[in-house]
């Protein structure tokens, strides 16, 4: 395959937001980046109906633009990138150190690892019935603020867990934490190349913006710890109030 299996973005600029890993102090601080609404199934990135075969080793090997191409295909989606990334895309092999199958059901994971491990993430969109995905350099693209994040919600971690290279974007509201707090510490869990961002908003809401692997992982955790805290709260509660009767 080559580059123009790709159809190049004309007239649109879809970069990589800035996600520096600060948390910032209000909504109106957020990167006035795009926010494409997850609210059907319908929106959710097809999976693939057929396998996809990995090539590897000397002429044969399979690249990242292939790997791609093949698996967007095998889900009925369209691939958007410009020439520069298509050209990366086509010269970078898909990495792996064997020919093997990727079973349907794990073809978009794996395909996004092998892309995160070069330094690309992606962007989806849904144009009525037609799903696109645009592959970003994460790498060139990070002082940017046009980046198309998928909304999602907790009932949608399950998905977000399965696409580890698609931005997102979640909103929690964690009643027992405070997250204007939460956000500083979680300064130390990210790293210093700007894939992550945390908002908070008022005490107990925040926001997390990302690629799907860092933003499930941290929801998970923070609901893990507000839940805690919660359980925390009703047992110092229930001992106060024995305490009081006693």
């Amino acid at each position: 395959r080559s580059p123009a299996h790709i159809e190049p973005i004309r007239g649109a600029n879809m970069n990589l937001t800035t996600l520096a890993p600060v948390a910032l102090l209000g909504a109106e601080l957020i990167s006035p980046a795009i926010t494409a609404d997850l609210s059907s199934e319908t929106f959710k990135l097809p999976p693939a109906a057929a396998e996809v075969f990995i090539r590897s080793g000397g002429d044969r090997e399979t690249s990242l633009l292939e790997a791609i191409t093949e698996t967007a295909e095998a889900s009925g989606v369209q691939v958007h990138t410009d020439a520069s990334v298509a050209g990366r895309l086509c010269e970078l092999p898909a990495g792996f150190d064997r020919d093997f199958t990727i079973p349907a059901e794990d073809a978009w994971a794996v395909t996004e690892h092998a892309l995160m491990q070069s330094g690309f993430v992606l962007s989806v969109l849904r144009h009525g019935g037609t799903h696109v995905v645009a592959v970003k350099s994460a790498r060139s693209e990070l002082n940017q603020v046009d980046a198309v994040f998928q909304a999602v919600t907790v009932e949608d971690l399950e998905y977000v867990r399965e696409h580890p290279a698609i931005l997102f974007e979640l909103s929690l509201e964690l009643s027992n934490i405070d997250v204007r707090t939460t956000s500083r510490e979680l300064r130390m869990l990210i790293n210093a190349d700007g894939s992550f961002q945390c908002v908070p908003l008022g005490v107990n809401d925040i926001i997390l913006k990302g690629v799907g692997h860092r933003v499930g992982a941290v929801a998970e955790l923070l609901l893990s710890v507000n839940e805690r805290a919660g359980a925390r709260w009703q047992t110092q509660n229930e001992e106060t109030e024995a305490s009081s009767d006693g």
